[in-house]
């Protein structure tokens, strides 16, 4: 799982949810049946494991020209802030109400990538606040549903071709993971019922398990990003969307 998700993220400049969600979730339902707070615990590990992978591609990303720092500085504080609004609003939510807004908003999500097209220059000329509104919405959703999958299609949207939307977007998924992942730490501290050994929300067995095929699997990402044609990574990133969405929702 480990390292499925931080190719995925490397891959796709974030992402690493779609594996990490579904399997975290499977392990914390099968293994620890009487513990409550599942997607709690789901989501606060996937982020926490996913900053070592983030420091790993962000600064491969960097050596390879991918990232716009331009874009980057643009976004980065209000996708901040939508991820602190997410991240409260977490405190509320049933785990299995998260489980089905995660899977039919990825599903959505995925048909958009799906009919985006891929020709570069055509951006998305909207007035500041709306382009900070979304963004704000970009990262609401990001860390309610733990998966980071909108940060790309936001900024291909803007205007970025898909190598520098996935470089610029693996910093600032790297930026709010560390921040989540902190926040889930300190919002589960005091819960009861949780699986055994959980820092807060953040399950420590999955977590070590996950770091060293994690940073292994970071290093061939970034050399595929640069590998393979924009239009193969859109198929893999669409499909492996639309798999999970449905895999999410299945009975456990």
């Amino acid at each position: 799982m480990g390292f499925s998700a931080s190719f995925i993220s490397g891959l796709f400049g974030g992402g690493s949810g779609l594996v990490t969600v579904p399997s975290i979730y499977w392990i914390l339902v099968h293994f620890y049946p009487t513990s409550e707070h599942y997607m709690q615990v789901t989501l606060g590990t996937g982020c926490v494991l996913a900053i070592p992978m983030g420091i790993i591609a962000g600064w491969r990303q960097i050596h390879y020209g991918n990232v716009d720092f331009n874009a980057l500085k643009r976004c980065l504080i209000p996708i901040l802030l939508g991820t602190l609004c997410g991240a409260f609003a977490i405190d509320y939510l049933h785990s299995d109400t998260l489980r089905y807004v995660f899977s039919v908003m990825l599903f959505f999500v995925g048909i958009w990538m799906w009919r985006f097209k891929l020709t570069v220059g055509l951006a998305w000329d909207i007035p500041a606040p709306l382009y900070y509104l979304v963004a704000i919405l970009v990262g609401f959703a990001s860390s309610l549903l733990g998966v980071s999958v909108f940060t790309v299609p936001f900024l291909m949207r803007v205007g970025l071709d898909i190598r520098k939307a996935i470089g610029t977007a693996t910093i600032v998924v790297f930026a709010y993971c560390v921040f989540i992942g902190a926040w889930f730490v300190f919002l589960g501290y005091n819960e009861n019922n949780l699986p055994p050994q959980t820092l807060g929300f953040v399950s420590l067995p999955i977590l070590l398990a996950g770091i060293v095929p994690g940073i292994a699997a970071s290093f061939l990402a970034v050399k595929c990003v640069n590998i393979l044609p924009h239009r193969v990574i859109k198929v893999l990133f669409v499909g492996l969307m639309f798999v999970v969405s449905i895999l999410m929702v299945l009975p456990h």
